[in-house]
């Protein structure tokens, strides 16, 4: 999980307030149907977050405000940060795409966090099939994944340059609504061998993921990993995370402090027009607000 940004969440009132009705969901419910999706009304504007902790039995409250920013063809651009009061705190760069000409699918990132760069590669159905990284903040190694399709699976080799051998095998399984809802993840220990790692097992409601609008997000699960306001998605995909279950699995060189399992659950509420409002964990709520363009 990237670092959590902190403040005093003064701000959260003002984007919470709103006379239309909310419908939660739980495993197995459904949910409305959403009524305006195919317009231009339901881009994504902000995430809010509101984190509550203990530690040493005091309070301790993170707070984020994320913001999505597009430019005139409606391609997303920039994700910035704000941690604290809006009329304080300045905007931090989180995210920044660029794009080729027309093209929907952006050829480069900048992961604003990490000072990595990223470059993508796509088949001519728009998946992605390649992509690199160059890591400035830390020693600057070069990394490269390389993904396949078949059918309902999606196969990923991550290799560490200037290595020509993988140093992790991925195999993530799909729905027939095109949710992650399974994958296992092999790494390369120190036996030489691959040997499995970790592995999850998603469940989601059906309600309208609300990253669909934008074809960017695309790329977001294989490149970035967990990004700090997907926290409870473990995809951008079709509907919304309601259960994930994390299984480690024991190797060669594994670290000797082990954790077999951890399970997320959370809760999803929803606006009248059917889409997600809040997601509610143990001890964070994430707001969704849109915007027309």
């Amino acid at each position: 999980m990237k670092k959590l940004y902190r403040g005093a969440i003064v701000l959260l009132g003002l984007y919470l307030s709103s006379c239309e009705k909310e419908s939660s969901v739980e495993r197995g419910e459904l949910v409305p149907v959403v009524t305006n999706l195919v317009g231009d009304t339901n881009y994504l504007d902000k995430i809010l977050l509101n984190d509550t902790s203990y530690f040493g039995g005091v309070l301790d409250i993170d707070s984020s405000v994320f913001v999505f920013k597009y430019d005139l063809n409606k391609r997303l651009t920039t994700v910035t940060i704000k941690a604290g009061p809006l009329s304080i705190i300045p905007e931090d760069l989180y995210l920044e795409f660029f794009y080729n000409f027309n093209d929907t699918l952006p050829y480069k990132s900048y992961f604003a966090q990490e000072q990595s760069t990223y470059h993508f590669y796509y088949d001519n159905l728009g998946r992605l099939t390649k992509d690199s990284v160059n890591n400035l903040s830390g020693n600057g190694e070069n990394f490269k994944r390389k993904l396949s399709y078949s059918g309902n699976q999606i196969f990923a080799e991550l290799y560490n340059s200037p290595s020509v051998n993988p140093i992790e095998k991925d195999t993530f399984i799909l729905d027939s609504r095109g949710n992650m809802v399974s994958s296992r993840f092999h790494i390369l220990t120190t036996a030489s061998i691959y040997e499995l790692a970790t592995s999850t097992i998603s469940t989601f409601d059906n309600g309208p993921s609300p990253f669909l609008k934008t074809p960017a997000f695309k790329i977001f699960s294989f490149t970035f990993g967990t990004l700090h306001f997907e926290q409870y998605y473990n995809n951008f995909g079709k509907n919304n995370l309601l259960v994930d279950i994390h299984n480690n699995h024991p190797y060669t060189g594994a670290p000797p402090i082990f954790y077999p399992s951890d399970t997320t659950s959370v809760v999803n509420s929803y606006y009248q027009n059917g889409l997600l409002k809040n997601v509610k964990g143990h001890r964070s709520t994430w707001t969704y607000i849109y915007k027309s363009l």
